[in-house]
């Protein structure tokens, strides 16, 4: 017996599609609803035989191309919605977005994620270069969107941002990189600081700010694609008075805003600020979402040359993605970051798989593999025993 998901959930990564089916729906102790289905250990799976979150409206029993099961009851008037009528193609039940992502080849996904960063870069020289004012970028940390623009900032490509048609070459690019949080009336001061059209302030992994109004506010004012931007703050202030900061200003900078919420997906209270910046400004979603798509990027960016400098010869740095394939489930990230942890062990120890093992991987994966080994040893002495 299959299953056709139309919506489920495994490890807070979106389900849809059909399955071979391992153990029908059932309630947990908590309540929550659950299936057991058999994978090819694919993304967004890490295991071959993955529980499901879901409820009785999203999920129907079929048969391996997707046609409902004539005896099977139709609980409710959702459920009916969702079933195919005989002869139909399952996949059309499924968006747009999920049907490239179980049609496409591994190339071809990588070269998808490779044209997206690309535009994603292009951007973000645009913004640098004063042609555009705004951009915001949506991604997972740890697959280089920081990086990317750290090293347009630092090694600005002035005949690039030319033919672009930006201003700002004829000046040095004034510039800071923020992290972490900050309060809203220290990102007013902020965009005060760098308030002229040479200057480029950078939000890093500051998704703070989108849990404050008053600091959306700012940061709306701020991206916006108007000629003319007014920023102001109408409270008093004595942090202001002290700095000598006006409470209200033309800011002419440029703003690129680096996040690992996916805007299109946010929770329902935080929508609504969401798409009033979005609207006011470009937007970036480098769709890099599953553990799958976290890989490929590992590839693409170590098949561009990320490990050259370790030398690597004897085709270490396919060992690398492999293993990170392997333990995807057990590995603290997939991350560029995580490549040059295990690339750096691999360059120094012979038992590096033991090495990342043991300063990489989860509690869980380590007492996994040692009772993986007491089991094979055991087996091994029985063995002996027998033929003794």
């Amino acid at each position: 017996m299959y299953v056709y998901i139309v919506k489920g959930i495994h490890r807070n990564e979106e389900v849809t599609g059909i399955f071979p089916l391992l153990k029908p729906f059932h309630r947990t102790p908590s309540g929550a609803g659950q299936i057991q289905i058999r994978t090819k250990v694919e993304a967004p799976f890490t295991v071959d035989s993955p529980r499901i979150k879901l409820e009785q409206d999203n999920f129907f029993y079929c048969d391996e191309d997707g046609e409902a099961l004539e005896d099977q009851a139709i609980a409710t008037p959702q459920l009916a919605n969702a079933m195919p009528i005989a002869g139909s193609n399952p996949m059309d039940l499924l968006d747009y977005e999920t049907r490239v992502l179980q049609s496409e080849s591994e190339e071809e996904a990588i070269e998808r994620i490779r044209h997206t960063f690309a535009m994603y870069e292009r951007s973000a020289q645009s913004v640098i270069g004063g042609v555009m004012r705004g951009l915001i970028v949506s991604g997972p940390p740890g697959i280089g969107k920081s990086h990317s623009v750290m090293q347009m900032l630092k090694y600005p490509m002035r005949d690039t941002m030319s033919a672009l048609g930006g201003t700002s070459f004829n000046k040095s690019i004034d510039y800071e990189i923020i992290s972490g949080s900050s309060s809203a009336v220290g990102l007013y001061m902020k965009l005060y600081e760098f308030r002229k059209s040479s200057s480029v302030l950078v939000f890093d992994d500051c998704d703070e700010i989108f849990a404050n109004e008053e600091s959306l506010n700012l940061l709306k004012a701020a991206l916006d694609s108007g000629d003319k931007r007014t920023i102001s703050w109408n409270k008093k202030s004595k942090t202001l008075e002290m700095e000598d900061v006006p409470n209200s200003f033309e800011f002419e900078g440029s703003v690129i805003v680096l996040t690992n919420i996916d805007f299109e997906r946010a929770r329902a209270s935080l929508r609504k600020h969401l798409d009033a910046m979005i609207s006011r400004c470009h937007y970036v979603n480098l769709e890099v979402t599953t553990n799958r798509d976290k890989i490929l990027r590992v590839k693409q960016i170590v098949r561009d040359g990320m490990l050259q400098k370790y030398n690597f010869d004897n085709g270490e740095e396919a060992k690398i993605i492999q293993y990170m394939e392997d333990n995807a489930e057990y590995l603290y990230d997939i991350s560029l970051r995580m490549v040059t942890k295990i690339a750096d062990l691999v360059a120094e120890f012979s038992d590096w798989r033991e090495m990342v093992e043991t300063t990489c991987m989860k509690r869980e994966a380590r007492f996994k593999r040692l009772h993986e080994r007491r089991e094979a040893s055991k087996a091994t002495t029985e063995g002996q025993a027998v033929e003794a």
